[in-house]
């Protein structure tokens, strides 16, 4: 045991050392030294005597101040049979901690700070990111408290973020800014379709990063918003309240087509369908009534062609099916129509495909890709999904869909249906005979 501890434990038998060993110790952390005087404002009876039998020369401390001066208790040690012993050394006995200033503590900081801007700094060396990325650790770009917050918040999730965003953007200068849907971008770098939502943090870290390459600080409004989107190629979608359809026949008495949409019918292009546009129309149906219906209105925008050229009906509910879609959905039905359904692989996705099942029966809704295989052959989302959202999977009554809830339960990771647009594409190419 060295002198330190020894003293150190002599201190320790008298709680009324502990206060003032507390001041010392502050003192040297925020200094680095020990001069000056340590004061205690409120000390009591048994600290004055503490001290009173502890300094020399004797002192006469009295409550309820005391203002001890550092070198008459540097004194007092170097009086004691532990003697020589340092106040560092004899503070870092006491409490048990290697002992650094408040500097020491910065510049610590700041070397872990600029060995993390050097590691991601190398990793996007010689690519477009490069360039904002460089501007962010030298010149506190915007984005700049983003990045900082959740760096001393999570330094690991900081980093994870950062590479997120770069591989976004060295993505779309790879890609020459061809459009490209968010939520596509979104699957295409994380596997997760949110993940760059405008409303979430990485999202509003990536407008940071496209307002500096499209050189402005201003996107506080919507509009504004979409032009940097647009500068970048990224189509976002805020056609929430409609259904989308393509190839989908309806009329409005049975000898009278609707005429506006027969005409997009006919062109194979899609378009909006509102509630007030359903009021008017009687019945619904596809040319080879077969209907293909996703969730997401990006996988809805890249089936487009195939679907066109099969001549059948595609259909997006733009996530939850609201009213406009369950009464095309039962009109469809009702004329004989087969509709093939994909979704998420969530709790949410699985449960849309199950209400639509037991509402219009499971020989007319087909989960489409959305089977156990189908799951555990994706990229996974890396953030577990609550035991809360897990729950809603113990609500389903279809068959076809137990297994994949099972394998959700036991995995906790989402999986997103944009990452099967391939295999979405063939299904249907083989389904319909088109080489």
């Amino acid at each position: 045991m060295t002198n330190a501890q020894q003293l150190a434990n002599m201190l320790k038998e008298n709680s009324a050392f502990d206060r003032i060993m507390q001041r010392l110790l502050a003192k040297y952390e925020s200094y680095g030294e020990h001069k000056g005087k340590i004061q205690i404002r409120d000390a009591t009876q048994e600290e004055c005597d503490a001290l009173n039998g502890f300094i020399a020369p004797k002192k006469s401390f009295r409550p309820p101040t005391v203002s001890l001066r550092i070198e008459d208790f540097e004194k007092a040690i170097s009086e004691t049979n532990y003697a020589p012993v340092a106040v560092k050394d004899l503070l870092e006995a006491y409490f048990h901690q290697n002992i650094t200033t408040t500097a020491e503590q910065k510049q610590a900081a700041r070397t872990e700070w600029n060995t993390f801007a050097d590691r991601l700094l190398t990793r996007f060396h010689n690519t477009p990111y490069h360039e904002w990325l460089s501007a962010l650790f030298r010149h506190k770009t915007k984005g700049y408290s983003q990045v900082f917050n959740e760096y001393h918040a999570d330094k690991q999730a900081a980093e994870q973020l950062l590479i997120q965003v770069g591989r976004a953007v060295n993505a779309r200068f790879d890609q020459q800014f061809d459009p490209i849907l968010l939520a596509v971008l979104s699957a295409d770098i994380t596997g997760d379709s949110h993940y760059f939502d405008a409303n979430s943090m990485p999202g509003k870290l990536l407008l940071n990063v496209i307002a500096f390459y499209a050189e402005t600080n201003f996107f506080r409004t919507n509009a504004e918003k979409l032009r940097l989107y647009e500068f970048f190629g990224i189509e976002t979608n805020s056609m929430m309240g409609t259904v989308a359809i393509l190839g989908i026949r309806l009329w409005e008495q049975p000898d009278k087509e609707h005429e506006g949409f027969r005409i997009f019918a006919e062109r194979k292009e899609p378009i909006l369908l509102s509630d007030k546009n359903l009021r008017s129309i009687s019945f619904a149906a596809s040319n080879r009534k077969i209907v293909y219906a996703v969730e997401n209105p990006s996988v809805f925008t890249a089936l487009v062609p195939c679907v066109s050229a099969c001549n059948c009906g595609l259909l997006c509910t733009f996530g939850q099916v609201k009213t406009v879609g369950l009464q095309l959905l039962s009109m469809l039905v009702q004329n004989g129509c087969l509709v093939y359904y994909a979704g998420d692989f969530d709790p949410e996705g699985l449960q849309i495909a199950d209400k639509l099942i037991q509402r219009f029966g499971a020989e007319h809704i087909i989960p489409w890709r959305m089977s156990e295989k189908d799951y555990l052959g994706l990229q996974k989302n890396p953030n577990l999904i609550s035991d809360r959202r897990l729950a809603i999977l113990q609500t389903l009554q279809s068959d076809a869909l137990r297994q994949t809830a099972h394998q959700l339960q036991q995995q906790k990771k989402a999986a997103y249906q944009e990452l099967l647009i391939g295999s979405l594409m063939q299904d249907i190419r083989e389904q319909n005979a088109i080489p």
